[in-house]
């Protein structure tokens, strides 16, 4: 499988490799139908593992790397479904190791992605490009432990694979796993000593990754291994403002219960407080009040959690903070906005919008998933 990405605002939401889907396997075709994809006759034995085929094909001197129409080639084919023997016959002709589709997809990435160790192993023993990267700068340890597959990813790091290696945007093969709640392809690496605190190119690091998608053991696994709990993105955002926006109240007593910063505030001064309060999450709202957070934190505008809550008509969340003692005369400083959180209630709110689009729509890129 492959994944393809899509932004939504200053990091991504999962990193996802490629466009290309699910690859067929080889039914009764048509003669010309296998001619116009490009499958040989090598192709078509690979793909049904018929080795003896294979070595016959190779022996009568088939051409042992034809591309198909998306550029696998019979090793890929092999790898890709874990034919450990097809893979060693070519490896043996000399068939070319690195031979890559046209999304840039290896052997090896794709035996890595699937968890055919074997088939790891056999090409990482050929002299396989360990860090050889797709057109999306996916390493195949990236994809392993995207995927879950500790196995290949202990495979991989034996030989010595980056694993600190980064894609075009920056994500590390521990933002991947982080993103996607692999918590034995996190300890992995960790215990291999990857960067707990590696940052994206928009700051984000594999605590907020984790924090995002409520992978709460993830969370508990980075905090116990010592990563950076109020480590921001370039907006100013840490992994509690993330949890809190989410309603994630698992992940947000977590960060709590490790000394994060319930005050942080990002660049234009929003509190995890606010971000909970301005989408409503209750739960949320409580465990930040009971940590003790600052229930009047203004931000550049001068607007408290009280103001967004009101704003954005959530009765709850204005109940929950007025129980606490927030106080409901502060006015704000926005430039045409009714100045108490009194003046923002449901009924009677102004029509502009004065809640960032942050508060809404968290610093990640999201993506629809489409793996090989």
């Amino acid at each position: 499988m492959k994944q393809a990405y899509l932004e939504v605002d200053n990091l991504r939401e999962q990193p996802v490799y490629g466009e290309t889907c699910c690859r067929r396997t080889l039914p009764a075709m048509h003669r010309q139908a296998a001619q116009q994809n490009g499958w040989t006759p090598l192709h078509t034995a690979v793909q049904n593992e018929h080795v003896e085929v294979v070595a016959a094909l190779l022996q009568a001197g088939a051409n042992m790397d034809p591309v198909k129409k998306d550029g696998a080639t019979p090793i890929f084919i092999a790898a890709q479904n874990g034919h450990v023997q097809a893979v060693a016959a070519l490896l043996q002709a000399g068939a070319n190791k690195d031979a890559a589709d046209k999304d840039g997809w290896s052997p090896l990435h794709i035996a890595g992605q699937n968890g055919h160790v074997e088939a790891v192993a056999a090409l990482l023993q050929a002299g396989a490009n360990k860090d050889a990267a797709t057109k999306d700068g996916a390493t195949s340890l990236s994809i392993a432990a995207q995927n879950g597959q500790v196995q290949a990813i202990v495979a991989l790091l034996q030989p010595g694979a980056n694993m600190d290696a980064a894609d075009k945007d920056g994500w590390s093969p521990l933002h991947i796993a982080a993103q996607n709640g692999q918590v034995q392809a996190i300890v992995e690496l960790l215990q291999a000593g990857a960067n707990k605190d590696a940052a994206t190119k928009n700051g984000a690091t594999p605590l907020h990754m984790a924090a995002h998608n409520g992978h709460v053991e993830a969370v508990a696994e980075l905090l116990q291994a010592g990563a950076n709990k109020d480590a921001a993105t370039k907006d100013g955002w840490t992994a509690l403002h993330i949890a809190a926006h989410n309603g994630i109240v698992e992940s947000v007593e977590a960060l709590l219960q490790a000394g994060a910063n319930k005050d942080a505030a990002a660049k234009d001064g929003w509190t995890a407080l606010h971000v909970a309060a301005a989408n409503g999450h209750v739960e949320a709202i409580a465990a930040l009040l009971q940590a003790g957070a600052n229930k009047d934190a203004a931000t550049k505008d001068g607007w408290t959690p009280l103001h967004v809550a009101a704003n954005n008509g959530h009765l709850a969340a204005i109940a929950a903070l007025l129980k606490a003692g927030a106080n409901k005369d502060l006015a704000s400083k926005a430039t045409g906005a009714a100045g108490a959180p009194a003046d923002l209630a449901p009924a009677r709110r102004s029509s502009r919008r004065l809640v960032p689009a942050n508060a809404d729509d968290p610093p990640f890129r999201d993506s629809g998933v489409c793996m090989r």
